[in-house]
């Protein structure tokens, strides 16, 4: 029975070739573009879910329309709003804030070199599991 709609199937393809090439080229490029946005959807996903309360963690982006630029978001809010938001709502447990200092020269000995450096809230580690190669992380 398959070896019978096989047969029919390649007498079909030879037959009408222009056809079939439009049919699985179609085909192809769905398939692959359905691969594509698949692997979009679990990367985009997997960010950050090593810490163990991934599922509580959240970002506040502010959004900003400009009428040349359109549509931006930025990871930037004002100080207080992460203190304002525990005071007022029910919902937020604890909150880390992030400040970028920029990136430094730091020399030790004869070795120069640049980090970027960041200061975050004490909670940063309440709420989120880095693993130290030294040090603790209720003094660091």
């Amino acid at each position: 029975m398959f070896a019978n709609y096989l047969k029919i199937a390649l007498r079909n393809l030879r037959k009408h070739k222009a056809y079939s090439l439009v049919n699985l080229l179609g085909l192809t490029i769905g398939i692959a573009c359905c691969i594509l946005i698949l692997l979009y959807i679990v990367d985009e996903l997997s960010f950050d879910r090593f810490h163990t309360k991934s599922d509580r963690i959240y970002r506040i982006v502010e959004t900003h329309t400009e009428p040349n630029q359109g549509e931006r978001r930025f990871g930037v809010t004002v100080a207080p709003l992460a203190p304002a938001m525990q005071n007022e709502l029910p919902g937020v447990e604890n909150y880390a804030r992030f400040v970028r200092l920029g990136r430094l020269t730091i020399q030790y000995g004869d070795t120069k070199f640049y980090e970027e450096f960041f200061v975050a809230d004490p909670t940063v580690f309440d709420i989120f599991d880095f693993d130290f190669v030294q040090g603790d992380p209720a003094t660091a």
